[in-house]
């Protein structure tokens, strides 16, 4: 019928005008010509199709400015946790350490139970979006964790295994309860003590062993927190690495464990 077809043709319409605001990198103009025409609900959904476009053809920095105004604008809004997880993930493809680092901090902090934007979704009733929230922050640091952990074994990379390290702590700080916590804080350990920061190591490789001394890496972290501690005995306490790490001496023949 009439209607329907209606219907269709402003779906098509908007779909093509997604494509023409992607081809022309105009975030805010797209975002002022969408609430000129349509709701603000449908122009969310429609600039959060434009980020996806961006994300597609890899303009990284466009996908991210799509984001953060839908965040600026919304602060409140029920998917806000999933667009700033979005802008982690897009730093992650750019390689911008120091930019993953700094907004995993800030999706822990802003989503984090006690937030205005918790406190918001309680007041409004929204515990499914709570659940979602933690949910997908959870998520999001157990995966990209998991992904810099292997690269960073892969290049042998100071500066990669020091942001797992980071994302590692988070994890284990804002998760403690976690179904997971206790192999993540085991490689959190593994890190630490590749990167020659013996005194933490056996203090989070003893913890691994109180947790569950039935684990799966809990003898592996019973004698590595025996080689910490021997490090610590012999006055070392702590050994500044740079550049590349090589394979060191540790379990199982000198492998660090893989993830």
């Amino acid at each position: 019928n009439k209607a329907q077809k209606s219907v269709q043709l402003k779906s098509e319409a908007l779909n093509d005008l997604a494509l023409f605001f992607a081809h022309t990198e105009e975030v805010d103009g797209a975002y002022r010509y969408y609430r000129s025409k349509i709701s603000d609900e449908e122009t969310h959904k429609q600039m959060a199709k434009l980020a996806k476009i961006y994300n597609g053809q890899g303009k990284h920095n466009f996908e991210v400015a799509v984001y953060k105004l839908l965040i600026e604008k919304e602060p409140y809004a029920e998917k806000a946790p999933s667009h700033q997880s979005a802008i982690v993930r897009a730093f992650a493809s750019l390689n911008q350490k120091d930019l993953v680092r700094e907004n995993i901090l800030r999706l822990i902090e802003q989503y984090r139970p006690g937030s205005p934007w918790y406190i918001y979704q309680e007041q409004n009733k929204r515990k499914n979006a709570i659940g979602k929230a933690y949910d997908l922050t959870e998520n999001a640091l157990r995966e990209l964790v998991t992904e810099y952990h292997q690269d960073a074994q892969k290049t042998k990379d100071v500066l990669t295994y020091e942001l797992a390290r980071d994302i590692y702590k988070q994890y284990i700080d804002f998760f403690p309860e976690s179904e997971h916590v206790y192999r993540m804080r085991f490689f959190y350990a593994e890190i630490v003590f590749h990167l020659g920061d013996y005194e933490i190591a056996s203090k989070e490789y003893d913890r691994v062993v109180k947790h569950d001394v039935n684990g799966a890496y809990t003898k592996t972290a019973a004698y590595a927190a025996i080689l910490a501690h021997e490090k610590i005995v012999s006055g070392v306490k702590k050994e500044k690495k740079e550049g590349k790490i090589g394979t060191e001496s540790k379990n199982k023949k000198g492998n660090l464990g893989k993830i």
